[in-house]
């Protein structure tokens, strides 16, 4: 699988670890190795956090947060 957002450039692939649908899933993908307190370890957790929150919205209300967001 591969992976590509607008916010981020250039696609990765990603490796689909497990699926329990529609309980679970893990994933891996390369990365950078981070210690202490780096922007790039800040970057990703702000990255994720706004993703989990938009996913919340949707599965739970129907809202797509991030329609529109890149125009």
């Amino acid at each position: 699988m591969t992976w590509d957002f607008l916010d981020f450039p250039g696609a990765f692939p990603v490796t689909v670890i497990e699926a329990e649908p529609p309980r679970r899933s893990v994933i891996e993908w390369a990365g950078v190795a981070t210690t202490g307190d780096s922007g790039t370890s800040r970057t990703t957790c702000e990255g994720w956090t706004g993703m989990l929150a938009a996913l919340k919205a949707w599965l739970e209300h129907g809202i797509n947060l991030r329609e529109g967001f890149y125009r």
